[in-house]
């Protein structure tokens, strides 16, 4: 059974920007297209490359965008949130906070529009993959 939630980004000019959390495989939770790639990718013929990661190895994509012609799927595992009293929302921990900061920078990378990037995170102790806000944090790109 899929649950949906959602996973909000909260931009620097203060706007939401919804996202679903889907349960996956009944331990994790999965945020699709937390970036996606534009149409030109999407759809036609091509192979999409798919990777899998930590946030660590972020920085190797821009070798894979260079190089790669068609559409680029990247996974990323990130940390799960935080349990909060009423365990529906979680407190983003500061590692969530900086991850999704970098994957953000990844949108700066010539050629990203070929990027579809999804977060999956351990469901932890939560019943069910809880909401999760996330503000920007004040960090610059390198």
């Amino acid at each position: 059974m899929e649950i949906k939630v959602q996973f909000k980004v909260i931009n620097d000019d203060h706007t939401e920007i919804p996202y679903t959390t889907i349960e996956y495989s009944k331990k994790y939770c999965v945020v699709y297209n937390y970036l996606t790639a534009n149409d030109t990718y999407l759809k036609g013929d091509h192979i999409t490359l798919v990777l899998h990661s930590t946030i660590n190895y972020a920085s190797l994509l821009e070798e894979h965008i260079n190089q790669w012609d068609g559409g680029i799927s990247a996974a990323f595992f990130v940390s799960t949130p935080r349990l909060t009293p009423n365990s529906t929302i979680a407190v983003p921990s500061l590692l969530l906070q900086s991850t999704i900061a970098v994957v953000n920078q990844l949108r700066m990378y010539e050629g990203a529009d070929k990027l579809s990037i999804h977060l999956f995170f351990e469901k932890g102790s939560f019943k069910k993959c809880p909401q999760v806000y996330l503000r920007p944090l004040d960090m610059e790109p390198e």
